[in-house]
């Protein structure tokens, strides 16, 4: 019984700990130690205003690393929502390409 328990808990630690290890350093211990400035930009379909932020500034000489995200992953959709959505965009490009 005590066997089962250990090894459960070990389970538990490599399924959830090893991830949330590596996350962890990803987003926070590696921007911290290293010397450069981290810039998030988020990518949007067009219509929506394209990438955020609009500009840059960056001095000469500077290391920076730029982390893309799409915007669509923090949108949470329903099914109905991303039917709805996917059956506009898909009419639209058949629309378009009739033209």
């Amino acid at each position: 019984m005590r066997r089962e328990r250990l090894a459960i808990a070990a389970l538990i630690l490599i399924l959830v700990g090893l991830p949330l290890i590596t996350l962890g350093y990803q987003r926070v211990l590696r921007p911290a130690l290293s010397g450069t400035r981290v810039i998030d930009i988020r990518a949007a379909v067009p219509e929506s205003g394209g990438f955020q932020p609009d500009s840059i500034r960056v001095a000469a000489g500077e290391t920076v690393t730029l982390r893309y995200r799409d915007s669509m992953q923090q949108e949470r959709l329903s099914s109905t929502q991303l039917k709805e959505k996917l059956s506009s965009q898909l009419s639209l490009s058949h629309l378009l390409t009739k033209l």
